[in-house]
């Protein structure tokens, strides 16, 4: 028995993605398509817009120095101590 081999490519489009597979020794040539509804990409600009705004709040309070304030660092340092990842990294690091 005798597999062909599959070449496959991805074309993007006005929001649009198309995977195109065909065979190299067929004519047949089949198409999948996605298409992503309105309510999704409305969506996804809703939450970049939200994820900007928090990113400036963010900086904001750092231009004011919130983030210098004994109250403040006490907490950040307490998450990072309880943190997983951190915990994952000093682990990784004494290996």
């Amino acid at each position: 028995m005798k597999v062909d081999a599959i070449k496959t490519s991805v074309i993007g489009v006005n929001g649009v993605t198309k995977i195109k597979k065909q065979s190299e020794n067929t004519q047949n040539t089949k198409t999948d398509k996605l298409d992503i509804s309105r309510e999704a990409k409305e969506m996804a600009k809703n939450q970049k817009a939200a994820r900007e705004q928090r990113l400036e709040e963010i900086r904001q309070r750092i231009a004011e120095g919130y983030y210098d304030r004994e109250d403040v660092l006490r907490e950040i340092a307490e998450r990072m101590i309880k943190s997983t990842d951190l915990k994952d990294y000093i682990a990784k690091r004494n290996t």
